[in-house]
């Protein structure tokens, strides 16, 4: 809103106030809980933005399929993880040992360790990988794999290769090149899996020749995991599509849904019961 019209928007804490319901105290931090004042909020927006869903515009789309796959996560991988939670280190495999400082850096330790210790050098004792592996192997069908982090990528790619199964990997730094060629050997059959962090491999790419996606870890945004998730969803899958999403429960992967869904219902705040009430108002007036 800002690069559109800088002088009507030009304060961020002052649309902040005006239009998020949050808890604490602006300057002080704060967390938001939802919206408010969502018919101006509308009406601000509605005339500066254009929506069309996906599923109006391609109806010949085959059909979405998410489930989640609960996990529970045993011996190493829960010793390392509540050392983390309990006194914020990780024992590391030299003896020393990794300090996080603060909510936030606790946070993003413990949901690399229940993707897999192995972020951080210690033996890949991974439950979500075990199951990743598991269902790589009972499906014939070509897959991808979505994570968060590089660590991740790396320990799955080793377990492939160990078990020959033919795959490659995209992540930062590797550039359009690479991913256009695993784009290619995906579609084509040389491979069965890619492997791909969702900040490289989670925009820009047409992997329809896999129907399966596999997601280790959730973003933050709702937004991006749409993104992840139409890889493999959109124009030229013939296929049903399938989103196995692994959560361990009981652990941070449910604060990370709780502030997914939290987002989620924000914006059907603002987008999707406002455009349905534009229609309604409109339905009356034609009357």
């Amino acid at each position: 809103l800002n690069l559109i019209d800088p002088s009507r928007f030009s304060s961020y804490w002052r649309f902040y106030a005006m239009y998020v319901r949050y808890d604490g105290a602006i300057g002080l931090g704060t967390v938001p809980i939802g919206v408010k004042n969502v018919p101006l909020l509308r009406r601000e927006l509605l005339p500066r933005m254009l929506q069309r869903r996906k599923a109006d515009v391609f109806k010949e789309l085959p059909a979405k399929i998410i489930r989640k796959l609960p996990l529970e996560i045993t011996g190493n991988q829960l010793k390392h993880y509540i050392t983390m939670a309990e006194d914020a280190i990780i024992k590391l495999s030299d003896g020393s040992t990794l300090r996080a400082l603060g909510p936030l850096p606790i946070l993003l330790r413990l949901r690399q360790l229940l993707s897999t210790p192995a972020c951080f050098g210690l033996p890949d004792d991974s439950a979500k990988l075990d199951a990743t592996v598991e269902l790589i192997q009972n499906n014939p069908d070509k897959l991808i794999v979505m994570t968060l982090f590089r660590g991740t990528v790396d320990a799955l790619s080793r377990r492939l290769t160990k078990l020959k199964i033919p795959h490659d990997v995209i992540m930062g730094g590797m550039g359009q090149e690479h991913a256009a060629e695993v784009q290619r050997k995906l579609n084509s059959g040389e491979i069965k899996v890619a492997v791909c962090t969702m900040q490289s491999g989670g925009v820009g790419l047409n992997l329809v020749g896999a129907n399966t996606a596999i997601i280790v870890d959730k973003h933050y945004n709702p937004e991006k995991q749409t993104q992840a998730y139409d890889r493999i969803h959109r124009i030229g899958q013939t296929k049903n599509v399938y989103i196995i999403e692994l959560c361990c429960e009981g652990t941070v992967d449910d604060t990370d849904e709780m502030i997914l869904q939290r987002k989620i219902k924000m914006s059907d705040d603002v987008f999707a019961k406002a455009l349905i009430a534009d229609l309604q108002a409109f339905l009356r007036r034609a009357k």
